[in-house]
């Protein structure tokens, strides 16, 4: 950028020092200097050494730290970034700047010399078919109570789904209408691995009839310890982690 102005320049004050300019024309071309940080307007017969303070590298902006390549001051708003005092002194300039390189977006990767495997750039996506994640309960296969097993009145059904309490040795021969899988929560809605009926009240969800059929289970077999699931779901302050 440049205009042309009439007149004779005496002298220019650059930090603090006076630098006398001959008056050889009338005319002076006034020109903007596009260096970084520097913007100021210059005429070349008062662009000395060290008249522009600038930064000769170019900006970066990451996870909302910014900053310029060639010095090492951060700042976390735009308006600080725009105050950074530039970091070198030189000559002004109205030369356009050069880009800073862009990263390639696809290489040949080698793998161990003189192996020859290599990645090609751009590959071909692969469709995966969905497959369906089993749980360790529901492919651990169902055992019923063996029938010398002693089981006190009362004692409630261990499958999930089925309310059913024992209560003589007729309940062992009932029908069991359970849920072989593990409950899912997510986003507010509520179901089973095993079915595909879904609730939003927790009320409802625990009314979901069961979607399988079998004998009561009233005796625990093994230890007591349970699969568990986590889901979890970060925000900008915290992460909240559900386990089930």
């Amino acid at each position: 950028v440049s205009r042309r102005v009439r007149g004779p320049l005496k002298s220019t004050a650059l930090f603090g020092k006076d630098f006398p300019v001959e008056d050889k024309s009338d005319f002076y071309v006034l020109k903007r200097c596009t260096h970084h940080a520097c913007d100021k307007i210059y005429v070349d017969e008062e662009n000395v050494p060290n008249s522009c303070r600038y930064h000769p590298g170019h900006p970066i902006f990451h996870e909302g730290c910014q900053k310029w390549s060639c010095c090492d001051t951060k700042v976390y708003g735009f308006d600080q970034f725009l105050e950074i005092q530039g970091c070198t002194y030189g000559l002004h300039t109205n030369e356009p700047q050069a880009v800073p390189p862009k990263a390639p977006t696809s290489t040949n990767v080698t793998f161990g010399e003189g192996q020859g495997d290599t990645i090609p750039p751009n590959p071909s996506p692969v469709k995966i078919p969905p497959r369906k994640e089993k749980t360790e309960e529901e492919e651990k296969p169902e055992t019923p109570d063996a029938p010398d097993a002693v089981i006190p009145a009362g004692a409630p059904c261990l499958h999930k789904g089925c309310n059913v309490k024992f209560k003589d040795d007729s309940s062992r021969s009932e029908e069991c209408i359970y849920h072989p899988g593990v409950p899912i929560f997510h986003e507010g809605s509520k179901g089973w691995s095993c079915c595909k009926q879904k609730a939003l009240e927790f009320d409802q969800f625990m009314n979901i009839k069961g979607c399988a059929s079998g004998k009561h289970k009233f005796v625990k077999e093994g230890d007591d310890s349970v699969s568990c699931r986590c889901d979890f779901y970060q925000s900008s302050l915290r992460i909240t982690m559900s386990i089930y």
